[in-house]
């Protein structure tokens, strides 16, 4: 039994009546005693060339549900797309995971990325472009940098919409001469 059967029952309601009378089993297919009858073909024919039934009465509209009438067993797998979404009706207390969230005023973006670095023997600075595929508005967008071997510094040195400018300070006592670049950028997107 499932859980329409089951509410209807506790309004008190059938789905169907038990006795039927004689011009209702002639539209009606199916065994009279159980609850599987629906309407004959001949029937739904005839009504649709008499002009009785159009597609306003085949279609069904939400005023014609119950409230707690459609349950997850009535919606089937990928029925609902982001197309039938209302525009932020879905919050973040509504998700499964923690999302990036920052001030209101427009769509964060979160990028991050690796790059290796060499030094050579008589260096001690070297300087990484970082390109950003998605430009941030304004330079106020934060830049987390951080090497791969402790010999290494990593710091900002410049910031700009669509990149950002690292350098890379090598311990003077240090024989390390590779490692890697590792950064994130977090912002409201342009």
């Amino acid at each position: 039994m499932n859980k329409v059967t089951r509410m209807s029952r506790r309004r008190g309601r059938r789905p169907f009546r038990k006795h039927l009378g004689i011009h209702d089993k002639a539209a009606l297919t199916g065994d009279v005693d159980s609850s599987s009858l629906s309407l004959s073909r001949e029937t739904i024919e005839k009504e649709e060339s008499a002009g009785k039934i159009t597609l306003d009465h085949r279609s069904i509209k939400s005023e014609m549900i119950d409230n707690f009438a459609v349950y997850s067993i009535h919606v089937s797998n990928e029925a609902i797309t982001s197309t039938k979404i209302a525009p932020e009706a879905v919050q973040p207390v509504h998700l499964g995971f923690n999302p990036v969230q920052g001030l209101p005023g427009g769509s964060v973006h979160q990028q991050f990325g690796k790059h290796p670095f060499s030094f050579s023997d008589k260096e001690c600075n070297k300087e990484v472009t970082v390109n950003l595929s998605v430009p941030y508005k304004g330079t106020d967008y934060v830049l987390i940098s951080s090497c791969s071997k402790s010999e290494f510094q990593a710091c900002t040195v410049l910031q700009e919409e669509n990149q950002a400018v690292i350098r890379i300070s090598r311990l003077p006592e240090s024989r390390e001469s590779e490692g890697w670049l590792s950064w994130i950028a977090v912002g409201i997107s342009g």
